[in-house]
């Protein structure tokens, strides 16, 4: 009787075996963030021209708004100001 009350256990507990932790997939390389050109080209100019250039993964930052920390080198973030002037052009 009592190995009838074990046994579902014993079968349960070995089902749940642990798997080892997956490793991320590797991030194929993209197009570098050219800090300098973006700078050149965007800076004083309005978030519509920003967004009209269709800038892959890039983000723009309106005043006083969160963002999340995360390093991407191949990311463009554009700062504005109060006017929706872009600020400050960086990567990252």
């Amino acid at each position: 009787m009592r190995l009838m009350l074990v046994l579902p256990l014993v079968l349960l507990a070995a089902a749940c075996k642990m798997e080892p932790a997956a490793t991320p997939p590797a991030v194929p390389p993209t197009a570098a963030c050219d800090e300098a050109d973006l700078s050149a080209r965007f800076l004083g100019r309005s978030q519509e021209e920003v967004q009209a250039t269709a800038l892959p993964g890039a983000r723009i930052i309106q005043p006083n708004s969160p963002v999340t920390m995360d390093h991407r080198p191949e990311r463009a973030n554009f700062e504005l100001d109060a006017k929706g002037r872009v600020t400050r052009v960086f990567c990252g």
